[in-house]
């Protein structure tokens, strides 16, 4: 089945439109594939990748870029940015094989949108797609096993990356097996220590008690709980009874300060009967101190001879009274402690006399607090010697080895504990194990049989001579290839047999990088070759077939795409415009579709449109802006390269736009070249036919381009086969002003085709 026609609708680079409510298929990304095959050319940034990525995601519902890009949700990589969030985005693929009956694949996010034919399974479309990703990690990604590499290129990643994780789960499961039976090996010694140590503890309690020692433990374990709390109340009985009793004391103490306090008082007051006066007093001392020296008396008038002698009567008299006072003020606190303790101790008889009773079972008189007191003298010393009997009691060393005994033996069940749950958890493992293990190898007999089946694909006669198809030079060394593989051990090895020697030697190691990436491009081809009778798909689709390939082996390549395209329908995408050119003009006698992406408008704002059309305007430019950038940083070779790249790119361009038809004969090495279009003036006239108003300045421009020297030795100087950088092979160095003279002759000449064009 070849491909008809692609639409494409808020995919990658090509914007989200509406739907024509008549006419579901309309929009504005469908591509018509009217002839066998379809050629697109397009630039960086421009959707060529975009246009890729969509037809391989619509006809095998994957897109590996995804995967490489390591971005987890597909539908982030393929939806375009500025589609709607509620959109169906879709890619529709209109198939048709050669009895003219055609089949539709309509993908879209939503598995309820999407239609697949029965039978287009998509791992054998996915054969169908060669991307340069493939065959360049297969040359450079060194850091997988080559076996990787070459699963990977067949288009085996899921396959790969199952077994590995297979294989890693496999792996887990036993080293996890190896981890228990190590636990469980340290578990048994713990619990094999601890039972060691519980049986000495059993033969001494045996040696110590006799016979009926462990029913004699369980006794006596009851009683020494019992004791030990008992024990426990009696220590508190005891500090309370001795804290009631010094509490008493001081109770009696502060009654007797108390008794003191008050004769005290009495005695200061007989001396002085009138407390009260102690006001006027105090105020009759200050107006004296203050007017010694007045003679009259403040209250009568009489005259006061001796003033000072009445001062020092009322100092003694006021020292007296504040005496008084202090003596006062003392009796009231001595009274509030007394009060506050004999409070205590009335509470805290009620409350002893309960524990009391509780802890000796006997009862104790409260009547007053003078009598209990002297109850709790008398039987402290009874409770004291049923403390200490206690203490002997729970301090034995029959109940100190019965401790310990217990310790270890609940320490033995822990240990009896881990070990089962460890000894179950190891079953539980090597189940596991077991099963993976099994399962692991009915996995690889049908993991073999289907890579078997893939390698019988890949023959040493079909790899050597697409090989050598795309590399026919005069030192070719390689004869034949063998592809030698293991599946068990997963190894693979490419030997090479150079010609006039029968041995063989590591391809890997004798080919260059641009050798080893023909060998992958090789192996691609040879397995859709191979499968092509037992796949419905009978296209070929080549992104980006030259990348890192060399000028000289492009057209190998491009002429053993022709011979390939006589059996498949090509789809080649390309970024690189002369070998868009190299193709065009190789496959001219069979039918084929030939278009150049390019932006229309804003990025992001409008759908990035197919055109036919060509505009070389841009391009040119943009080397002689190139040339003139590394003439002025001193590289003069690059500075030459590009002036060269602008007019042969410009020259091709009005070629195809003047329609002129290059016959040329392929040889050995034979190239299009500028020489060809020069041939008998054949681009010269093909102007001058499109305007034939401008026919004095054509032929103007025409001449003064080809009076420079350096255009001459293009078109006559040298063959085909060289590239040519310099105006002469012999000479290595340009001066600046020469190569500045050589970019501003290309500019006008370019100039003055845009102008003729506009």
């Amino acid at each position: 089945m070849k491909i008809r026609s692609i639409s494409i609708n808020g995919i990658r680079g090509f914007g989200y439109w509406e739907t024509d409510s008549d006419n579901g298929d309309s929009t504005p990304h469908n591509i018509q594939v009217e002839q066998k095959h379809f050629f697109l050319y397009g630039e960086n940034g421009t959707g060529k990748s975009s246009f890729f990525d969509a037809l391989e995601w619509g006809i095998t519902g994957e897109i590996p870029e995804s995967k490489n890009r390591k971005i987890e949700e597909e539908k982030t990589f393929l939806r375009h940015a500025d589609c709607p969030t509620d959109a169906e985005s879709a890619v529709k693929v209109i198939l048709q094989n050669g009895k003219g009956a055609a089949q539709t694949i309509h993908r879209t996010f939503t598995k309820k949108s999407t239609q697949i034919p029965t039978g287009l399974d998509a791992p054998l479309a996915y054969q169908h797609f060669i991307e340069a990703r493939r065959i360049e990690s297969f040359v450079v990604d060194t850091n997988v096993s080559l076996w990787k590499r070459f699963m990977k290129l067949l288009g085996f990643e899921e396959l790969i990356e199952f077994d590995d994780q297979y294989t890693a789960l496999k792996n887990h499961a036993q080293r996890e097996c190896e981890r228990l039976k190590e636990e469980l090996s340290k578990k048994e010694r713990t619990h094999k220590q601890k039972l060691e140590i519980v049986q000495n503890y059993q033969q001494t309690l045996q040696h110590k008690l006799g016979n009926g020692w462990e029913q004699h433990i369980e006794e006596n374990g009851q009683i020494h709980e019992d004791n030990a709390k008992k024990l426990q109340t009696m220590i508190v009985l005891h500090d309370n009874m001795n804290r009631y009793i010094q509490t008493h004391a001081d109770w009696q103490k502060s009654k007797l300060e108390l008794n003191v306090t008050r004769k005290h008082l009495q005695e200061v007051q007989s001396q002085q009967q009138n407390a009260e006066s102690a006001a006027i007093v105090e105020e009759a001392y200050q107006y004296f101190t203050q007017h010694l020296e007045s003679k009259e008396c403040p209250a009568c008038g009489s005259i006061l001879p001796e003033i000072t002698k009445v001062i020092q009567r009322l100092k003694i008299l006021r020292e007296s009274l504040a005496k008084i006072a202090a003596l006062q003020k003392s009796l009231e606190q001595q009274s509030q402690e007394y009060t506050r303790q004999e409070k205590w101790l009335q509470q805290g008889m009620e409350r002893i006399a309960g524990e009391y009773v509780s802890v000796v079972n006997e009862n104790l008189s409260t009547s007053d607090i003078n009598s209990f007191v002297k109850q709790l003298q008398s039987q402290l010393e009874i409770v004291n010697e049923q403390k200490e009997q206690l203490q002997k009691k729970t301090n034995v060393e029959n109940n100190q080895l019965i401790g310990r005994y217990d310790a270890e033996r609940i320490a033995l069940q822990a240990a009896e504990k881990e070990m089962i749950e460890c000894q179950a958890e190891l079953r539980i493992s090597e189940q596991i194990s077991n099963d993976t293990a099994a399962s692991y190898e009915l996995y690889v007999q049908e993991y073999h049989s289907h890579i078997q089946h893939s390698l019988n694909m890949i023959t040493d006669e079909f790899v050597t001579t697409i090989y050598n198809k795309i590399n026919q030079t005069d030192n070719e060394v390689i004869e034949k290839f063998n592809i030698e593989s293991s599946i068990d051990k997963k190894e693979v090895c490419f030997r090479a047999k150079r010609k006039g020697s029968e041995e063989s030697v590591d391809a890997v190691t004798i080919l260059s990088t641009g050798h080893l990436r023909c060998l992958g491009f090789a192996l691609l081809i040879t397995q859709i070759v191979r499968r092509a009778a037992s796949s419905p798909f009978n296209f070929i689709a080549i992104d980006d077939p030259i990348y890192a390939i060399d000028h000289e082996h492009r057209f190998y390549l491009v002429r053993y795409l022709k011979e390939l395209g006589q059996k498949f329908q090509l789809i080649i995408a390309s970024s690189d415009r002369n070998f868009f050119d190299i193709l065009r003009h190789t496959f001219e006698s069979q039918r084929f579709n030939a278009y150049e992406m390019r932006l229309n408008g804003v990025f992001g704002s409008t759908a990035l449109q197919l055109s036919p059309s060509v505009k070389a305007n841009k391009i040119s430019n943009h080397y002689i802006d190139q040339s003139n950038e590394h003439c002025n940083n001193g590289d003069l070779r690059a500075a030459a390269l590009y002036a060269r790249l602008a007019l042969e790119t410009k020259l091709f361009h009005t070629a195809d736009y003047c329609k002129v038809s290059i016959k040329t004969t392929y040889n050995r090495i034979k190239k299009i070249g500028i020489r060809d279009l020069f041939e008998d003036n054949e681009l010269k006239k093909g102007l001058k036919k499109e305007y034939p108003n401008e026919e004095a300045r054509i032929e103007a421009e025409f001449k003064n381009l080809e009076q420079h020297r350096y255009f001459r030795s293009l078109v006559h100087g040298f063959p085909g086969d060289e590239e040519l950088h310099f105006i002469n092979p012999e000479r290595r160095l340009l001066h600046k002003q020469e190569i500045l003279n050589i970019i501003e002759t290309i500019r006008t000449f370019c100039t003055f085709i845009d102008e003729l064009k506009s």
